[in-house]
């Protein structure tokens, strides 16, 4: 039984003796005042029981107090910014574009007048245009995830938020927009467009890993 004062009060009535159990806060000690009777010995080991299970109830407890503030905390940490969720929206709206140009695609295949199936750069360059857009994007959404977890400035946070988004246009536009003529036989000056996002890509990409590397400024 717990009493006012934070001490813990055992006693064994119609057994004719006292004991007792005191928690020293200054001392961090558990000390036992047991008196003596002629059945001590068999009221000491009801009650070493209880206390060993009530102490293993607490650690339990703690235990489990413990593991919800670490998940706690790690929700926290783990929550991501207004700017990059604003960002994360607008490209899972971006995103469907990527199928609608799969589906340009297959109709470019499938039409015999289109030309398309009898111009081979144009195919590889209209593949690699699609394949781009898709994975830079996805790629895109996946920085998001971490840009919040690095220590760099809010300046760089937004350079990393738009410039990886940002080469998911520019190097598809360079592959799409270079060989728009069903007779090209070969790319127009619009395929430079693609050295710029690679720029980009890089630059973002090693950015956030140097933040990463860094770690987090924890406040």
């Amino acid at each position: 039984m717990k009493v006012p004062g934070g001490n813990v009060l055992l006693t064994g009535r119609n057994y004719g003796m006292k004991h007792r159990k005191q928690w020293n806060k200054s001392e961090g000690d558990l000390a036992f005042y047991r008196g003596s009777s002629r059945n001590g010995c068999g009221i000491d080991r009801i009650f070493d029981r209880r206390i060993k299970f009530s102490e293993e109830n607490l650690q339990r407890h703690a235990r489990s107090l413990s593991d919800r503030r670490n998940i706690f905390k790690f929700w926290v940490r783990s929550a991501m910014s207004k700017e990059s969720r604003r960002m994360a929206g607008l490209l899972l709206i971006i995103l469907p574009t990527v199928l609608y140009g799969g589906v340009s695609l297959l109709r470019l295949l499938t039409d015999p007048g289109s030309g398309y199936a009898e111009n081979p750069l144009r195919q590889d360059l209209f593949r690699a245009g699609h394949a781009h857009a898709g994975v830079l994007l996805v790629l895109s959404l996946i920085t998001l995830r971490y840009v919040d977890e690095t220590s760099l400035s809010d300046g760089w946070k937004q350079f990393v938020r738009s410039s990886i988004p940002t080469s998911a246009i520019f190097l598809p536009a360079a592959f799409f927009f270079s060989v728009l003529s069903p007779d090209a036989a070969k790319p127009n000056a619009f395929i430079y467009l693609a050295y710029v996002g690679a720029v980009l890509l890089g630059a973002g990409l090693v950015t956030l890993g140097i933040g990463l590397l860094k770690g987090k400024n924890d406040a």
